[in-house]
């Protein structure tokens, strides 16, 4: 048996409908790809079969990939990372983590050349049970970050205790 087929991340242009693989790797599934503000990078998750995953930002060629070598690892691949997004400005990357064992919003800073600055730090701690994105499953969960705001899924999860007196 040969290697099973991993996800990949690919262009397309519109104009043309011409499609370009821009990012692969046999180790992992990439997703959740997001160019940065000035068009230059992307960053994404990449998951391997443990359910470890991993962001990265690599550079964007419009014409071809860009090689695992030239990859930037904003986290470390010990808790579950995902659903990266850039700041308006490019300066920083939010996500959502569980390195506190919550899935919380963190953010790494990063220095003029996109590489990490500094270690990630919480941005939004969703610790409460009855509306937090851990009602989600994984791949469902995903940001999209404007300026001054945040949207997110999180999955609200309530219940009622009722009480009768039951005729003898």
């Amino acid at each position: 048996h040969g290697a099973r087929p991993r996800l990949a991340v690919s262009m397309i242009e519109l104009s043309t409908r011409r499609a370009t693989r821009l990012l692969e790797d046999p180790r992992y599934d990439l997703h959740q790809a997001r160019f940065s503000p000035d068009g230059r990078s992307i960053v994404f998750a990449a998951r391997d079969d443990a359910g470890s995953s991993t962001l990265y930002i690599a550079p964007f060629h419009p014409d071809r990939q860009s090689p695992a070598a030239e990859w930037v690892a904003l986290t470390d691949g010990s808790p579950w990372d995902a659903a990266p997004q850039w700041s308006p400005d490019g300066k920083l990357v939010y996500f959502a983590s569980t390195r506190d064992r919550y899935r919380c919003i963190w953010a790494q800073r990063l220095n003029a050349a996109g590489q990490p600055s500094g270690a990630a730090f919480g941005v939004a701690h969703l610790h409460s049970l009855r509306c937090a994105p851990t009602i989600l499953p994984f791949d469902n969960t995903d940001l999209f970050v404007g300026r001054d705001q945040i949207l997110l899924s999180l999955g609200d999860q309530t219940g009622n205790i009722w009480s009768a007196k039951v005729a003898e």
